[in-house]
């Protein structure tokens, strides 16, 4: 008795008549549209008016524009092929910018350096040992020091 009174009352919102919708046993309850579906509403394509600015209005950037949005930005692959490729791009420059700044800090880490210093080192010794001959003075200024600390 009870089945037949209520038979068409939710109709669209259970299967058949199987139960009656409860919020205790159906979360989305309170959010049913009660309405019915709401019909989607499909703007007319129409073409809108162009905005003009110092770079929109030269000719060679539409023809550029233009050329874009025929051969790179055509189809949906097109576009994803060039999000990707221009990401790509942007890590490739960014690493390759980070990279040379950590090889250019961290120069005096590397044995170029180390073997460039020990050669300039050599140079050094050289020159002040001429310099010491030049001047009459012993090649080796540890002597120097031993016989001061002597006397």
């Amino acid at each position: 008795m009870a089945a037949e009174q209520y038979k068409d009352y939710w109709k669209g919102y259970t299967d058949g008549h199987k139960g009656a919708a409860h919020a205790k046993n159906q979360p989305w309850y309170l959010y049913r549209n009660f309405r019915g579906p709401v019909q989607t509403v499909v703007p007319e394509p129409k073409r809108q008016p162009q905005v003009y600015n110092r770079w929109t209005n030269d000719a060679r950037t539409k023809a550029a524009l233009r050329w874009c949005g025929k051969w790179l930005f055509a189809t949906r692959k097109q576009r994803l092929f060039m999000v990707i490729l221009a990401a790509f791009t942007v890590e490739k420059v960014d690493t390759w910018i980070l990279h040379s700044i950590t090889r250019y800090n961290n120069l005096e880490c590397t044995m170029e350096y180390a073997y460039k210093k020990e050669r300039e080192w050599k140079e050094h010794l050289e020159a002040e040992k001429a310099r010491r001959r030049a001047l009459g003075l012993p090649e080796d200024g540890e002597e120097e020091e031993v016989e001061e600390s002597e006397e």
